[in-house]
């Protein structure tokens, strides 16, 4: 059964435009490969951090809409927290 998601996502700063699109479409087929489609998306750009995370002070930060499989969360839990590429994320529900 698929349920909505929201995923937060802060990247490194400082990477160009296009490095950002692919690191996009690389979570989008991460959603896509847990049978996931990812429905929307919300870029911040680049903001100041509340502390600084080990060398980043800045990040770029992205809010993507998705529609997951719940069993396919796990996995895609687990890649973005081995991805040197994202410096955090959070994956939440959305209420019904």
């Amino acid at each position: 059964m698929k349920r909505d998601y929201e995923i937060a996502l802060v990247l490194p700063a400082g990477k160009s435009d296009d490095e950002y699109n692919e690191m996009l479409d690389r979570v989008a087929g991460w959603v896509q490969d847990g049978d996931g489609d990812v429905t929307g998306s919300d870029v911040w750009g680049r903001r100041r951090l509340a502390y600084q995370i080990g060398p980043h002070r800045e990040g770029y930060y992205v809010f993507l809409k998705a529609q997951i499989d719940a069993g396919s969360v796990n996995e895609l839990s687990r890649r973005l927290n081995i991805d040197s590429d994202v410096v955090r994320y959070l994956v939440i529900r959305e209420d019904e």
